[in-house]
């Protein structure tokens, strides 16, 4: 026997043209059409029935339980069509697994991504710096400052007087005396070099869930941190920073929320642990 719709007031007939599918993370999204008589949208009932966070099974009391839980992000047409109707297209969103979107233990399907990358970084990160004396890294950070200026062979930092004689930096030892790497360094500087191209790896952790990024996890943003997954195996003493952590959700509530780690391979040496250890 034929069912018969769209003969009460406030009705909400739902279309055949439901539509879904499934991205790489396990996020969901879906739209369905709904038809009302020509006006009725102005009404209470049938309005609060199209907010944001509504079921699907609210519009859709007939549809598969297996896409119960999708909720609605929004509306994406509303159009006239012949016989006093309207249809009103929506898009509904959530996360779930394969087989059970509902079931509290399926785990998040992340993605992984790194890159290659030439990163510009300052000079006292480079191995070459780190392995420097105290002394000559305390004149060439003079340099880099501008509180100080280079003898004309490099081998001295100082400063010009009036009479037009350099005087050079001294500490307990004396004058102090750049050879070797640390001259290199202070001709550099003196040629305007602050910074160099690091090369390095962007690693990536991007996954769905319903819920966002945790408050310990976004606590880490800044600090040196190990990334889930498969990222490079940093070797000579090289680790990861959490340079970024980016969420999206779709709508309020209990929505699909898209979440986005970032990490940034240190140099040989790794990441300042006095200013970067969690």
């Amino acid at each position: 026997m034929a069912k018969l719709y769209g003969t009460t007031t406030n009705g909400i007939i739902p279309q055949s043209d439901f539509s879904s599918a499934q991205n790489e993370n396990r996020g969901w999204s879906a739209t369905q059409t709904f038809r009302v008589k020509k006006g009725e949208l102005d009404s209470v009932s049938v309005a609060t029935k199209f907010q944001i966070a509504t079921p699907l099974v609210t519009l859709d009391p007939d549809c598969d339980d297996f896409f119960a839980y999708l909720l609605l992000s929004r509306i994406v047409a509303v159009r006239t069509v012949d016989g006093g109707w309207s249809d009103t297209t929506c898009e509904f969103v959530g996360f779930g697994g394969a087989t059970s979107p509902n079931d509290p233990s399926v785990e998040p399907q992340p993605t992984y991504a790194k890159r290659g990358t030439l990163h510009p970084a300052p000079l006292d990160e480079h191995p070459k710096w780190k392995v420097l004396s105290n002394a000559e890294k305390f004149a060439l950070g003079l340099l880099v400052k501008g509180d100080a200026v280079s003898s004309p062979d490099f081998t001295k930092v100082g400063a010009y007087g009036e009479d037009g004689l350099f005087s050079a930096w001294e500490n307990d030892s004396g004058e102090i005396v750049l050879t070797g790497d640390a001259l290199t360094f202070a001709s550099k500087i003196a040629q305007g070099r602050t910074t160099y191209d690091l090369g390095t790896y962007e690693y990536t952790h991007r996954w769905e869930d319903n819920e966002g990024i945790s408050a310990a996890t976004m606590n880490l943003l800044g600090k040196i941190a190990a990334p889930s997954g498969s990222p490079p195996a940093p070797g000579a003493g090289r680790n990861w920073l959490m340079t970024g952590a980016n969420e999206e959700q779709y709508g309020s509530g209990e929505f699909r929320f898209t979440n986005e780690l970032q990490y940034l391979l240190s140099d040989e040496g790794g990441h300042d642990s006095f200013l970067y250890n969690p």
